[in-house]
């Protein structure tokens, strides 16, 4: 199978030695779809009449085959719909993933949910409004939606939605203190917390505690499009990008002391990754360069274990800006896009890969 390969340089540190070893993103070659042969455009993003437009190169014309032998993936049902740059939680057994990006580049207020058991999708109640670049998670039965925005020119926004499955309705709740977009949104011990992001503001921590809001202490990177999730009693933020430049930086937040420290080990750089923690340990998958001439998705799964980032297993499908979260020991990577930055309009996914240790 013919292959397209971007090398990318990235420093792996462990304790006190480093090795510098080369990254090379695979993009699989691809195959014919008719949904697929789309001049590509991005509303918002053309100024003065100009376009870009995919032509000629097979690869930036048809749909990829996900790579089908990947030890531990596996593949389930398909979203009922091609979106991503969004993000989804687990809330009564079910998996929740609202809003994101599909078609052009329009942003979407349609909720999918699926069951794991049955291994089927459904259709639930939209959010109040479309958004793009939100953060999701559940916490004491209730599906939190926070910041994100309509358009990509739009500042980023400070809403608040919160879904009740008893009463299958979403309403809305007082705003974040500052809006945010590219973030994530981590449910633990009570509280939730906003990490990163672009921001109106500051780059402070954002805390919920079920009824207010407060600050807490500012990430020592500043980065949107990272991942971050509960690690041994610390939130761990995990890579990420800011002004266009990819960072592989990993720091913790301990809550019990409200402050953050940097880990002495770094994955390799990239964006709009999967982060999931199952079994003790931090799973992240693909990402991207977003560069429009020489940006790349990528397939590349690594794992961190508390002191080191060791490879695993390649996602099925060079993949970014998908949702990702564990359920039953397993990891979900569900949507997002096989094609970089503004090419991203024309390649958004629907599959639902399934990672099991």
């Amino acid at each position: 199978m013919a292959r397209h390969i971007v090398p990318v340089t990235a420093v792996a540190v462990t304790g006190r030695a480093s090795c510098r070893r080369t990254f090379a993103p695979r993009v699989v070659e691809p195959r014919m779809s008719d949904d697929d042969r789309t001049l590509l455009t991005r509303r918002r993003a053309l100024v003065g009449g100009g376009f870009l437009a995919v032509g000629g190169a097979t690869a930036w014309t048809f749909r990829p085959d996900p790579v089908s032998d990947s030890e531990g993936w596996s593949e389930r049902a398909r979203m009922p719909t091609e979106r991503g740059e969004m993000k989804g939680a687990v809330l009564e057994d079910r998996i929740y993933v609202p809003g994101g990006l599909t078609g052009l580049g329009d942003s979407t207020a349609r909720t999918d949910v699926y069951d794991p058991n049955a291994d089927e999708w459904e259709e639930g109640i939209p959010m109040p409004e479309p958004l793009n670049h939100h953060a999701a998670a559940a916490l004491d039965g209730t599906l939190y939606v926070v910041g994100g925005n309509r358009e990509f020119d739009d500042p980023p926004e400070d809403h608040v939605f919160a879904y009740d499955p008893d009463a299958d309705a979403w309403t809305e709740l007082d705003p974040l203190p500052e809006g945010r977009w590219g973030h994530e949104l981590v449910a633990y011990d009570g509280r939730l917390y906003v990490v990163g992001g672009r921001t109106t503001d500051t780059h402070d921590l954002l805390i919920f505690d079920g009824e207010d809001w407060d600050r807490g202490p500012p990430i020592p990177t500043p980065r949107d499009h990272l991942a971050a999730e509960v690690f041994e009693d610390r939130i761990l933020a995990v890579s990420g990008r800011w002004d266009g430049e990819n960072d592989p930086a990993v720091e913790a937040y301990d809550p019990e002391d409200n402050e953050w420290a940097s880990i002495d080990a770094e994955p390799t750089a990239r964006s709009g990754t999967a982060g999931a923690v199952v079994d003790g340990r931090f799973h992240l998958g693909g990402g991207e360069d977003p560069s429009t001439l020489t940006g790349w998705t990528t397939d590349a799964h690594e794992v961190f274990d508390g002191e080191n980032w060791r490879d695993a297993p390649a996602v099925p499908l060079p993949l970014h800006g998908p949702t990702a979260l564990t359920h039953d020991d397993a990891v979900y990577v569900i949507g997002g896009a096989w094609r970089h930055g503004l090419f991203s309009a024309t390649a958004w996914s629907d599959r639902t890969f399934v990672y099991e240790p």
